[in-house]
């Protein structure tokens, strides 16, 4: 009776003892996970604030500089050179001391001499977001004693007038309610846009006249299908050629002989491939092709030597999307979303055998949008989708003189997704997500790309396309106003 009385104490007592120890694990698990969620709720607060503070460092910057172009405008002797701060009073802008303060952030306005007609502008802005750091921004410009100086043209390259301060031409055109533009080319006064619409309402493809720019006249449209990612004009054959969103006819070909009624002519499915057309260039009678991804391939040349009958000559693997293509010359110049290479130099002098020449690895890991390539000094331009981390620049510039080896010669910080960008002179031109839509940028060196000028646009303007000719920019808009033109003051 003493040996069951005491095996059942024992049991209590490994009952109790077992029910500690489960205890002490589950409460060791909450533990965890209580640690894990306020580490992870701490990082979310943290970049959220650290996004609150870089859009608010870039607006107080904006600010300075716009604070510095009144102070131009009042009177050029009044941009005196050296480190101000600016304070609104009842007669507008002015310098004052060194430096201003708001909300924590502190404001320097530099202003140093160019030339007789000319000055740099920096508005830098320090703050600390805790304890111990400080983290800086600065934005560039340049301003021009445009009263005194004849012409102002820091870009050559055909740019005339003062493009500090770029304006709208032409009136706004509705192209309907489920229209939205993402690419735009022109030719002549002859000018194509393309976009998403609705397989059964909406067309994808306008054409229209911009003999005059100030007055654009919208001529005829074409429904195409589901979308249009890119666009080119041959308008000596007077046909349109499309990548269009589809994972069958990728290449769509229209001809618009009659601008008031154009027709699609031709749909080709690129063969082994269901991916999505996704970019284009034309070179004479070659089609340079970009899908989506992955798939067999992504990137291919086709001949329309006979556009009824579209000839694939070659092809080769990039590993995803191809976002845009640009050749020029021998070679091809894509952008890619594959981390690793968001750039890719393909050698295209053999059709039959297109073959990569180098892949560039930008910083970071996020996606190119677009590549622009600048013969006149032998660089590369790079735009990307924004990332709040550092040192993850969403425009970089490469010196690919050698496209087997480019080098990364400059980039630049831009708080927005960069989804197109051209270079004309010394000027490049950046289109953006967010304020300040279209912006211009000093490119003469590429490690030093400064702020030059820009233009707001309509709230809800998204750019996605763009062209220039004569001095003006011709910009696809994502939404049912879908062109904007733009030139100098």
């Amino acid at each position: 009776m003493k040996t069951l009385h005491r095996r059942k104490k024992h049991q209590k007592t490994a009952h109790h003892g077992s029910f500690l120890v489960e205890a002490l694990i589950a409460i060791a698990i909450l533990s965890i996970i209580a640690g894990t969620i306020v580490v992870s709720l701490s990082n979310q607060i943290t970049g959220t604030q650290t996004s609150r503070d870089t859009s608010a460092a870039t607006a107080y910057a904006q600010e300075g500089l716009e604070a510095a172009r009144a102070i131009r405008d009042s009177g050029w002797g009044n941009l005196a050179t050296g480190v101000h701060g600016a304070t609104w009073t009842s007669a507008g802008w002015t310098f004052t001391n060194t430096s201003d303060t708001k909300n924590g952030f502190n404001r320097t306005i530099t202003v140093t001499t160019i030339d007789d007609h000319n000055v740099s502008v920096d508005a830098n802005i320090t703050w600390k977001p805790s304890p111990g750091r400080t983290r800086t921004l600065k934005l560039s410009s340049i301003l021009s004693d445009w009263r005194n100086a004849s012409q102002v043209d820091l870009g050559g390259g055909g740019l005339t007038g003062n493009w500090g301060t770029p304006v709208f031409l032409g009136t706004t055109l509705d192209f309907g309610a489920n229209f939205r533009a993402l690419d735009v080319d022109v030719a002549s006064t002859t000018l194509v846009i393309a976009g998403f619409g609705t397989v059964s309402q909406t067309n994808e493809l306008c054409i229209l006249d911009v003999a005059d720019p100030n007055n654009p006249i919208l001529h005829g449209c074409l429904n195409t299908g589901t979308g249009v990612n890119k666009v080119r004009i041959d308008l000596t054959r007077k046909l349109v050629y499309m990548a269009y969103a589809g994972t069958s006819n990728q290449l769509q070909i229209a001809d618009i002989s009659n601008i008031d009624a154009p027709v699609l002519k031709k749909q080709f499915t690129i063969s082994g491939n269901t991916q999505k057309g996704r970019s284009l260039d034309r070179v004479g009678n070659m089609i340079y092709f970009g899908t989506e991804g992955p798939a067999t391939r992504e990137f291919y040349v086709i001949d329309v030597t006979d556009a009824m009958n579209p000839i694939i000559k070659g092809s080769v693997s990039i590993g995803n999307d191809v976002n845009c293509v640009q050749v020029v010359g021998n070679y091809a110049y894509l952008a890619s979303d594959v981390d690793g290479k968001q750039m890719v130099i393909v050698d295209i002098s053999n059709p039959t055998n297109p073959v990569i020449k180098s892949l560039t690895d930008a910083p970071g890991t996020m996606s190119a949008e677009v590549v622009w390539y600048d013969q006149n000094t032998d660089r590369a331009y790079i735009g990307r989708k924004t990332d709040s981390l550092t040192n993850t620049p969403e425009v970089t510039v490469y010196n690919v003189a050698n496209k087997s080896a480019p080098v990364l010669v400059g980039s630049m910080e831009v708080p927005v997704d960069v989804n197109t960008l051209i270079t004309v002179g010394n000027l490049l031109f950046v289109m953006t997500l967010g304020d300040i839509e279209f912006r211009a940028y000093v490119a003469t060196d590429p490690a030093d790309l400064r702020y030059y000028g820009g233009i707001d646009f309509p709230a809800g303007d998204e750019p996605r396309g763009v062209t220039y000719k004569n001095n003006i920019f011709y910009i696809a808009i994502f939404n049912r106003y879908g062109l904007r033109i733009v030139s100098s003051y």
